[in-house]
């Protein structure tokens, strides 16, 4: 497992958790964590592809 894909399980468990969540404080809190995780690992692997397809 590469850091991104570590980076993209842990955003779908902080959306996960985002949604269980019955707080109006954590639940966005968590929500906006979650999307921040993904939109990373989403970067790093447009990264990753680039990287191994000039390497």
């Amino acid at each position: 497992m590469t850091r991104t894909d570590a980076l993209l399980i842990l955003a779908i468990v902080v959306l996960a958790l985002a949604g269980v969540a019955d707080s109006p404080v954590w639940s966005p809190t968590l929500i906006v964590l979650g999307v921040g995780t993904a939109a990373w690992g989403w970067k790093r692997a447009d990264v990753d592809d680039l990287l191994r397809l000039f390497a």
